[in-house]
């Protein structure tokens, strides 16, 4: 009996370092997968290279209308982008955001697009989110590849294109409502 507890021993103290080991390994792994989601990446411009012109798009959008990044600036507007998901977290936060900023300037002048980049997710998904949020712009599933033309990874990302086609602004993570207000005062 004494010989099998000390045989036992070794194998327990194994198991343990086993464990630990594993626990270890879904730690780092929930980390680094977690880092998209970071406050840290508020502030950090959308990583893509596209030259000084946007590329365009066509969407349609939950109502069934057909936007266009060309269309809305022959209809000389101002776009504001937001590439974002139902769940994700920082995406609900910038909602806040953008309800402020559809408040304060008129769909004449600019069009909020929120792109629904993740695949698994529905038209019904992102209508209850809309819904949840009161959001008055447009929404739309990204079904023209908006997110691999703008080179975008983290979420959410927004994108401010003058009415030049010209990227004006560009940030991974939450833009606030200031930060957002002070690019659009100057282009509109």
């Amino acid at each position: 009996m004494a010989e099998d507890r000390e045989t036992e021993k070794p194998l327990l103290a194994r198991r343990a370092r086993e464990i630990s080991f594993l626990i270890l390994v879904v730690v780092v792994a929930g980390s680094v997968a977690a880092v998209a989601f970071l406050p840290e990446r508020e502030g950090e411009p959308i990583p893509g290279e596209f030259g000084t012109s946007a590329p365009d798009f066509v969407v349609t959008t939950l109502e069934g209308e057909t936007v266009s990044l060309q269309g809305e600036l022959d209809a000389g507007r101002v776009v504001l982008l937001d590439f974002m998901f139902v769940e994700c977290p920082p995406c609900r936060i910038e909602m806040l955001h953008l309800a402020s900023v559809r408040e304060a300037y008129s769909p004449v002048e600019l069009t909020i697009l929120s792109l629904d980049v993740d695949p698994t997710e529905t038209e019904e998904m992102l209508a209850e989110f809309r819904d949840e949020f009161n959001a008055t712009w447009h929404f739309a599933m990204d079904t023209d590849d908006v997110r691999g033309k703008y080179q975008v990874v983290h979420f959410p990302s927004l994108m401010i294109v003058d009415t030049d086609g010209e990227p004006a602004f560009a940030q991974a993570g939450i833009a606030t409502f200031d930060e957002l207000r002070a690019v659009l005062d100057s282009l509109l």
